[in-house]
């Protein structure tokens, strides 16, 4: 056998073996932030799966301009999205993973902001506390989140949005008008 073959011989297994040994640590360096969002994102889209079973259940909303109509199926909704998910607790979409890094951004966003910017910001938020299963009750202003911020939270799907009551951030789906999820004490102190 001549030097090229014998070298080939030494140097493929080499390189294999180098290859096997670097593996583990490209599967080291993924961002845990990304990871801990990718997971967020998960329970969201395992709560739409359970949303649209729910609603497959029900019979269709017929065209209508009533009002009264349309808040009637809005409660059906809500209603059969609750009975499915009577075991909600906070975290079950916020794990406790991804708290930490809602707590961080929001408390970014609201460090660089001037202390008129944090009261405009806050200023529309109702000092309530509410639950997972929760209807957003009628009466209160829907505090919406600074665009600022909006930008850095995880993207949501259409249909469900973010909003601060209390000191919370929740995540809330708009046509049931349910709160789906509540991430306690991410707001800085008023």
């Amino acid at each position: 056998m001549d030097k090229r073959g014998v070298a080939r011989r030494i140097l493929v297994p080499v390189l294999c073996l180098a290859a096997v040994a670097a593996a583990p640590i490209r599967r080291q360096q993924v961002n845990p932030t990304a990871a801990v969002l990718d997971r967020f994102q998960e329970r969201v889209r395992d709560y739409l799966k359970v949303r649209k079973q729910v609603e497959a259940t029900l019979p269709p909303l017929k065209t209508t301009a009533d009002p009264a109509v349309i808040r009637d199926r809005q409660k059906a909704l809500a209603q059969a999205i609750r009975q499915s998910r009577v075991t909600a607790r906070p975290g079950d979409i916020f794990i406790p993973e991804v708290a930490p890094v809602f707590r961080k951004l929001i408390a970014a966003d609201f460090t660089q902001r001037t202390p008129e910017q944090r009261r405009g910001a806050l200023k529309e938020v109702p000092a309530v506390h509410l639950r997972p299963n929760d209807d957003y009750p009628d009466n209160l202003p829907l505090a919406t989140v600074p665009p600022t911020l909006l930008a850095q939270l995880p993207r949501l799907p259409d249909g469900l949005e973010f909003r601060f009551v209390g000191s919370a951030i929740i995540l809330r789906d708009i046509n049931p008008n349910l709160v789906i999820d509540i991430l306690d004490d991410v707001i800085p102190r008023r």
